[in-house]
């Protein structure tokens, strides 16, 4: 029994590790930089430091400062846990993982050096982090993979409504690549599948919280670009 334990102990690292990386609080810094990746004047910044300094603003609003909240609940025992667990320990940092979210929204939609494609990503953001705290009233939603659905969605649309057909990374020994935009669209479904199956792994989630969060993501962030397009 303990051998078998043994055996399966990797694995679930593994789940812990990619339920970290692909943690919702990093997505908007990290799908900044990826955009500042594919197309750094996409932004109106040619520089590190310009580049540095929005990505620094981005990273506060939505990583430091609910981090820091969340931090600040457990200690006045608010909430139970850090890893948010219950469900109704989620309602509190939510509210204001929404309000940082509208601050950051209120703070990019009139800026004009700021493209109307990572508007829509952070205003779908901010719809999905609603949805789900109304549904989350009720029942648990998977966080995770309500990113990864929005994800797909901005994938989708960043290369066929905004005309992007490809992409270019510059890799080491490679130089500038250019790849397909497909290439891009299978790199998210492939994580999207690796996220939902360690969050059912560590039994965070069951299978209609996994799913339920893939669909509510997407169409959040459908809906954002109704809105704004």
């Amino acid at each position: 029994m303990e051998a078998q334990r043994f055996v399966f102990k990797p694995f679930k690292v593994l789940a812990v590790l990619v339920s970290l990386v692909f943690h919702p609080l990093w997505w908007p810094s990290l799908g900044l930089y990826i955009l500042l990746v594919l197309n750094p004047y996409l932004f109106g910044v040619n520089s590190p430091a310009g580049r540095s300094t929005l990505l620094l603003q981005v990273f506060v609003l939505t990583f430091i400062l609910p981090v820091v909240s969340l931090i600040l609940m457990k200690r006045l025992e608010l909430i139970s846990s850090i890893q948010l667990k219950d469900r109704m320990d989620r309602i509190g940092p939510y509210i204001v993982t929404m309000i940082f979210y509208c601050w950051l929204y209120l703070s990019i939609r009139r800026d004009a050096a700021v493209p109307l494609v990572y508007n829509i990503f952070i205003f779908g953001g901010l719809i999905t982090l609603c949805l789900i705290f109304l549904i989350n009233l009720f029942i648990k939603i998977s966080a995770h993979t309500a990113v990864m659905g929005a994800l797909l969605a901005m994938t989708w649309i960043t290369f066929n409504v905004f005309s992007h057909e490809t992409f270019a990374l510059d890799l080491p020994g490679r130089g500038l690549t250019t790849w397909p935009w497909k290439t891009a669209l299978i790199w998210v479904i492939a994580v999207a599948g690796i996220v939902g199956t360690s969050r059912l792994y560590l039994k965070a989630h069951n299978l209609k919280e996994i799913y339920l969060g893939y669909v509510l993501g997407f169409i959040s962030q459908w809906i954002a670009f109704k809105i704004l397009f």
